[in-house]
């Protein structure tokens, strides 16, 4: 199971494989805070697509369609996600005060879509 969290919340048990998705470290947050082994800033959306998504000029909607274009070059990340998503679980980080609409939680979309398709192909 995927799971998306705020930075600063508790680590569970059941985390797996903890990721930071965003583009900049999160300000007032020590890289010593964590566990997060892994910091995948290659996989956050672009600094002008999460600013659009924050002032409000772009749907939820279409902020996951234009994220997941942008992710079209790091896709060979996700077969490594989803190994992790199997078998130890997979908590995607995110430093946004939304913790409905932020990157973490798109990605957790993208993947679970993607997991869903290539276990059942028809499914669209």
């Amino acid at each position: 199971m995927i799971r998306a969290k705020h930075i600063l919340d508790p680590v569970s048990a059941d985390d797996g494989l903890r990721v930071l998705i965003e583009p900049a470290w999160p300000r007032g947050v020590g890289r010593s805070r964590g566990p997060f082994p892994l910091w995948l800033k290659d996989l956050a959306p672009s600094q002008s697509l999460l600013a659009r998504l924050r002032d409000d000029t772009l749907s939820w909607g279409d902020f996951v369609l234009l994220y997941s274009v942008e992710l079209e070059k790091n896709r060979d990340y996700f077969s490594g996600l989803q190994d992790h998503n199997h078998h130890d679980g997979l908590t995607l980080l995110h430093a946004s005060p939304d913790n409905n609409h932020n990157a973490a939680t798109a990605l957790k979309m993208i993947l679970d879509d993607e997991d869903r398709m290539a276990q059942d192909p028809r499914v669209v």
